[in-house]
């Protein structure tokens, strides 16, 4: 607990800690995402490439959290690095995000496994492309972007 100066408690207001607690932890989410270099977002009930990688027991509890699902073959890939339309899936899930808005891209479809998920990070206002016109979705994901994603994410939760 913090002191005032005239030595009266100081409590943060309890709306203030929840947004806060959000916020870090969807930018230590994300961060620990990126710079663990997970595997793709399609679907998955269990990883037969995680055994005994030094990711397992986080990689274990987002599968059970349902926020990461893995190849369709069974397989998780930690290995290797993440992708945009992988990333802003991992967004959208990690905070519940679902209403979606139209997506102005023109190197994505509705058939793109991530549509939906770039939809809803277009409507949310956490993405907003390259200057061609494109979003990248099979694009290695920078760090840069990480870090703008983060702060608009966290910028979106402390306006609520």
């Amino acid at each position: 607990m913090h002191t005032r100066v005239d030595g009266r408690p100081f409590r943060w207001p309890e709306r203030y800690v929840q947004i806060m607690t959000t916020m870090i932890t969807g930018l230590l989410l994300a961060l620990c995402m990126f710079f663990t270099a997970v595997g793709s977002a399609s679907a998955a009930p269990a990883f037969s490439d995680i055994h005994g990688h030094w990711a397992e027991p986080q990689i274990t509890s987002w599968m059970e959290q349902g926020l990461i699902k893995g190849d369709g073959d069974g397989s998780f890939r930690p290995n290797h690095t993440i992708t945009g339309a992988e990333f802003v899936a991992l967004v959208n899930r990690s905070f519940g995000l679902r209403q979606a808005g139209d997506v102005p891209f023109h190197d994505i479809n509705e058939t793109h496994w991530a549509y939906s998920d770039v939809a809803i990070a277009v409507q949310s206002g956490y993405i907003s492309g390259y200057q061609d016109g494109t979003f990248g979705a099979e694009r290695k994901i920078s760090r840069q972007e990480v870090a703008v994603i983060a702060v608009k994410t966290a910028w979106r939760c402390f306006r609520r």
